[in-house]
């Protein structure tokens, strides 16, 4: 029987999806918990992967290896990059996955891997630096804003760093997970979906964290569409 798996990096932006759930099996692999449910009566395996990079691959891996969906499918939230005009509360789809800080910083802006020479991955005799493509089937892109997402380790709190990613990447929004699952899925040869709900827009911001309700919007948004369009 095919079944997909729902990779979620939090809690918080899970709790709508794990209201849902039943027949639910839960396993405990290297600390991290695997859901085994039904969604709407459709199968799905599930995990919270916790945040960044080394999570969202150690989970993807884990998943692939262990259960072998036929696609995985990563929800969340993510801060919008200015020009994208997206809003608190909206959703969008990826088309790509790109590693923005992976390569050399320099005084001007990032040096990229494929401008270091520095493969990140090759299948099938394609060679990947910072960008990986991601399946976006047309019921998806006909619905909602789609376009390249942007993973950071550190979340980007200043207004002129923001416009330097955009002009760089030609990104929409931005989050801490995408790129490391959308390179294990495609050295995995497994399709992945990832859509993200915008909690905030990327601008200057002192230490203040961002507004619960806005996350919680954000988070509700994504998992609503998702619930609509995917299950």
């Amino acid at each position: 029987m095919s079944f997909h798996a729902l990779i979620i990096p939090t809690k918080t932006e899970a709790e709508i999806v794990l209201s849902k759930i039943s027949s639910q099996k839960t396993s405990l692999i290297q600390g991290k918990v695997f859901i085994q449910c039904l969604i709407n009566g459709s199968p799905w395996i599930i995990n919270i992967c916790g945040p960044g990079k080394a999570n969202s691959a150690h989970s993807t891996a884990l998943m692939l290896h262990i259960y072998k969906p036929d696609l995985l499918c990563m929800i969340g939230v993510a801060g919008a990059y200015p020009s994208s005009g997206l809003k608190t509360g909206d959703v969008a789809a990826a088309s790509s996955e790109i590693y923005a800080d992976e390569g050399l910083m320099l005084q001007d802006g990032i040096k990229t891997m494929d401008e270091l020479s520095l493969p990140t991955g090759v299948v099938n005799n394609t060679v990947y630096y910072n960008r990986y493509p991601l399946h976006l089937p047309e019921h998806i892109s006909s619905r909602i804003l789609t376009g390249a997402f942007a993973t950071v380790s550190s979340c980007t709190g200043a207004s002129d760093a923001a416009k330097m990613i955009e002009k760089k990447f030609g990104v929409i929004c931005e989050n801490m997970e995408g790129a490391a699952a959308a390179h294990v899925c495609m050295l995995d040869n497994t399709r992945m979906i990832e859509l993200r709900g915008i909690s905030n827009i990327v601008e200057d911001r002192n230490m203040a964290p961002l507004n619960k309700a806005d996350i919680l919007k954000g988070a509700a948004s994504v998992q609503k569409f998702f619930l609509d369009i995917l299950v």
